[in-house]
């Protein structure tokens, strides 16, 4: 029977910045920084991720799949990508600018923004993109 070995690694540097982790599964990795800048994971699975900042800034990593990445600033500024196959990246500002990605393939990445400026590429075929369209103040550009 084998044993379970519980070890710490503490990282200390003068910048200042420091690494702790912690041992076996679930393991902790915890970054701190003046700044102030802080990363935390947690295991097993599900695990996570959260990155804290002052301005603030935060990122949100939860796992297994489906899997969810948020990160929310004061702006507002956020992005949410959410997995189990399909995954969908949602990025959503108060401007307002959306950027939208589904898959699997085919996939499609769709950017909105007020000017009005729209990106629309739709897959897959062997070449590339299947359909690329522009639309702004100056015109607009639509490739098939």
């Amino acid at each position: 029977m084998a044993s379970v070995v519980f070890f710490t690694i503490l990282v200390m540097r003068p910048d200042p910045f420091t690494i702790l982790v912690m041992r076996p599964d679930p393991f902790t990795i915890l970054v701190m920084r003046p700044d102030p800048f802080t990363i935390l994971v947690m295991r097993p699975d599900p695990f996570t991720i959260l990155v804290m900042r002052p301005d603030p800034f935060t990122i949100l990593f939860m796992r297994p799949d489906p899997f969810t990445i948020l990160v929310m600033r004061p702006d507002p500024f956020t992005i949410l990508a959410m997995r189990l196959n399909p995954f969908t990246i949602l990025v959503m500002r108060p401007d307002p600018f959306t950027i939208l990605v589904m898959r699997p393939d085919p996939f499609t990445i769709l950017v909105m923004r007020p000017d009005p400026f729209t990106i629309l590429v739709m897959r897959p075929d062997p070449f590339g993109f299947r359909k690329i369209r522009v639309l702004n103040k100056i015109g607009k550009f639509v490739l098939f």
